[in-house]
């Protein structure tokens, strides 16, 4: 009687264990459609109080330095459309050429993705910003290097080095001044030596007696 009950037990645990499988496999083959609700997944940066993002742009802080050059004693920014100094008219190519030979290069700025030369005329104080491309009195600049500049008028060509100026020589020092000399009847302090020891008086010298037999003067005498 046991047998039976016990057969009956594991065949009722099989076809539970083949519905669960069944039902398993149904519910994994279904399609659910996701639910993202009214919630955007992605949200602005202005929505989420972060700073916006900004792409960067040109070459950074390299802007400022070369807009604002340590070699014009103002510290002004040149005009960002303009490459001649502020107050003077635009030259062109077209414009009445003018020498080259007045042009000196003061400063050079290189950087990854900008050549900028900073020349000065001899007439003017105000230093020039041009980049490569860029033209002066009819002068084309056409290559920046670290040192010089190339500039192109037509066929003619100058090369314009920078200028190093020497610092001024220091002013010789004066000698250092004489002793004054003594003037007048007054006579030089003289300098006192010390005094000789005197010299130690000599003992007598003892005549000996005359040797008998020796005549001498007393005897003549008498």
């Amino acid at each position: 009687m046991k047998a039976p009950a016990h057969n009956n037990f594991r065949l009722l645990m099989i076809g539970f264990c083949v519905l669960a499988a069944v039902y398993l496999l149904l519910e994994f083959s279904r399609d659910y459609p996701l639910d993202t609700g009214d919630a955007p997944m992605f949200q602005d940066r202005a929505d989420t109080g972060l700073a916006p993002v900004y792409a960067p742009g040109g070459s950074g802080p390299y802007d400022q330095i070369t807009a604002r050059p340590l070699f014009n004693p103002d510290r002004r920014p040149e005009h960002s459309g303009n490459p001649t100094p502020v107050g003077t008219a635009p030259v062109t190519i077209a414009d009445a050429p003018g020498p080259a030979a007045d042009l000196s290069l003061s400063a050079v700025i290189l950087t990854n993705d900008q050549r900028i030369a900073l020349l000065q005329k001899a007439s003017e104080r105000k230093l020039i910003r041009l980049s490569e491309g860029e033209s002066l009195d009819g002068w084309v600049v056409e290559t920046i290097q670290a040192d010089r500049v190339q500039l192109r008028r037509g066929e003619e060509t100058r090369v314009v080095e920078i200028v190093m100026k020497k610092s001024a020589a220091l002013p010789p020092k004066e000698a250092p001044q004489k002793a004054r000399q003594i003037t007048g009847n007054r006579m030089p302090p003289t300098r006192l030596q010390p005094a000789e020891p005197a010299m130690e008086a000599s003992a007598p010298v003892e005549t000996p007696p005359p040797a008998p037999g020796i005549d001498t003067g007393a005897a003549k005498t008498q």
